[in-house]
């Protein structure tokens, strides 16, 4: 039952053995980090469902580290995909099962759970959420928490790292016999081949502990990028992540550019060796026709709850309109005005927006109960339905604006409707939505928060082992790393001075190459997104840098590309002012 690997070379690439391609060779990429897993991985989601399907996959699991960050942008580059269908997307979390932070790794104990189905997504939204319950950036679950967790759907993936590099072989044993016990026929052992005897010595104590706890096996790169040449690039992101030069760190490093998605005859060539390939194989087959989940499949609503019984969120909205109007307009209202709002009812209606201003129109009437002063701005001053329900102060008829602007049905787009509150006051609003619909139900949009000119040079420079004194005299010329066309050379002094430490132009390189690279999840200014069902069913969640706060593991262009609504809760310092 052992691998043949003796006649193999491990030069890089496929080695030195030929095969003809096998039309039976189906290769689903199980694990992928993005560079959405923070610092950990050195690809774009995208990146890797295009590499993917231009490789002739079968599949592509997108697993970034303790949260669901990277999936969207996955979701949307697989749906532009052309062909998307021959390629399915899976969609996963790599768990942290204790703080390692500094580790290499290939020593992090982790775990891979991927959902098959839309309860086990929500499951690892769940987990994910409590894996953040510590907040202060250092996520981690316990083994038990995970026991304990609903493991419909769910499967559990374990990587050729981590513990098994840690432990002894009996402690090892017991740990896979445990895992074995928790997920059942849904517990599979992952087997990587790197062409390095570092990595591939781990692979014959894999194929043991299957054979002996009777644990299925699958086949995968365990990639870090998408492809070979973006190796060094993850080098130096973990200097980042680390803290540390560059040649500091070498041991933390991976040995050799093959934690990548390989073509197929490449991967025939390095996996058909192995004595039990074809079972393998057969076994990625079987699982992955077990996955029937995609984010399209998430539905979002709105809360109910200050909906009276005997009305739907619709007949509401009307009822409110109809009821206010004549407070807005003591002195009577034209007909053109009921048609405006005949029309605009209709169109909200219609497009299942009725949820959407009937929530701001509740956090707006608490602020006014409480004094707090708030005003809606933007286009939502288009619409006469914002106006009569006093979320807005510019009466729609008088101005002559257009509604459309606002709200159209051949866009089909969401509202968008801004409200400010005087920015003394804002934290007492926040908190009231917390509060109101509770925390499992309301969370700020996460700000990712990227790499840019400055802070991308500065980075490369620190991770490169150039001294601060040099970083600070070349950060003086923004010229020499903004993006512009014709960038001025490098004063000679300049030059000499980082010579011994290294190349400029490859200092230049990779400050642009991680431009736009995310770093860390931030806040929103000010989006609220409030669901009906928990959030965990969306998307997990953890706590924001400022205290009081959770936000989402989304940004506003990624819920936006669900078509999940966000209010915003902004503040205005001059409405300060007027109080």
């Amino acid at each position: 039952m052992k691998p043949c690997f003796g006649f193999i070379g491990t030069r890089k690439g496929a080695g030195s053995l030929k095969v003809s391609m096998d039309k039976n060779f189906i290769w689903h990429e199980w694990i992928c980090h993005s560079n959405y897993s923070f610092l950990k991985g050195a690809s774009y989601p995208a990146e890797y469902v295009h590499r993917a399907a231009d490789l002739s996959y079968r599949s592509v699991g997108i697993c970034d580290y303790n949260g669901v960050y990277g999936l969207v942008q996955a979701f949307q580059a697989h749906k532009k995909t052309l062909n998307y269908a021959a390629t399915k997307l899976f969609h996963g979390i790599e768990f942290s099962l204790s703080h390692e932070a500094t580790q290499a790794l290939t020593l992090q104990n982790t775990l891979v759970l991927m959902a098959t189905n839309k309860r086990s997504y929500q499951t690892l939204c769940t987990l994910s959420t409590l894996a953040h319950k510590d907040g202060e950036k250092k996520p981690w679950i316990s083994l038990e928490a995970i026991a304990a967790a609903d493991k419909d759907g769910l499967i559990c993936l374990q990587p050729m790292r981590g513990f098994i590099r840690q432990h002894s072989p009996l402690e090892t044993f017991h740990y896979y016999k445990k895992l074995k016990e928790i997920f059942g026929e849904q517990f599979y052992l992952v087997l990587s081949r790197h062409l390095n005897p570092i990595e591939d010595r781990w692979i014959e104590p894999t194929l043991d502990m299957s054979r002996r706890l009777g644990i299925k096996t699958l086949f995968s790169q365990d990639a870090f990028f998408h492809q070979p040449e973006e190796k060094y690039l993850h080098d130096v992101m973990q200097a980042i992540r680390l803290n540390k030069p560059i040649d500091t760190i070498i041991p933390q490093l991976f040995v050799n550019e093959e934690r990548c998605l390989r073509d197929l005859q490449t991967l025939e060539n390095r996996y058909r060796p192995f004595s039990d390939c074809s079972s393998i194989l057969r076994n990625g087959q079987a699982l992955a026709e077990r996955f029937d989940f995609s984010l399209d499949q998430l539905r979002y609503n709105y809360p109910q709850e200050f909906i009276p019984e005997g009305y739907d969120s619709g007949s509401f909205l009307e009822k409110l309109v109809w009821d206010g109007i004549d407070a807005r307009y003591p002195n009577g209202y034209s007909s053109r005005v009921t048609k405006m709002l005949q029309k605009e009812l209709v169109l909200v209606n219609d497009l299942k927006f009725a949820d959407y201003f009937l929530t701001v129109w509740d956090i707006v009437r608490w602020a006014r109960e409480q004094k707090i002063l708030c005003q809606g701005r933007g286009s939502a001053a288009n619409s006469v339905i914002c106006y009569v329900l006093n979320i807005t102060a510019l009466d729609p008829e008088a101005s002559d604006l257009l509604f459309e602007r606002f709200l159209s049905r051949e866009r089909g787009d969401p509202p968008d409707i801004d409200i400010d509150f005087e920015h003394e006051r804002r934290e007492e609003v926040i908190q009231y939505i917390y509060k109101r619909y509770g925390r499992d139900r309301a969370a700020m949009v996460a700000n990712v928060i990227c790499f840019r000119g400055k802070s991308a040079f500065r980075s490369i420079g620190k991770a490169l082992g150039v001294p601060e004194v040099w970083i600070n005299q070349i950060a003086d010329h923004k010229s020499l790393y903004s993006r512009v066309q014709e960038k001025p050379k490098l004063p000679d002094e300049l030059s000499e001075g980082i010579a011994p430490y290294c190349d400029w132009k490859l200092w230049e390189n990779l400050s642009e190459r991680i431009e736009g690279f995310p770093r860390h999840l931030g806040i929103h200014s000010g989006g609220f997104v409030i669901s009906n069902d928990v959030m965990n069913s969306i998307c997990g969640q953890e706590p924001a840098t400022m205290p009081g706060r959770t936000v989402i593991q989304w940004s506003k262009d990624d819920i936006e590309a669900l078509n999940i609504f966000k209010i915003d809760v902004l503040a205005l310092g001059m409405l300060s002012v007027l109080r």
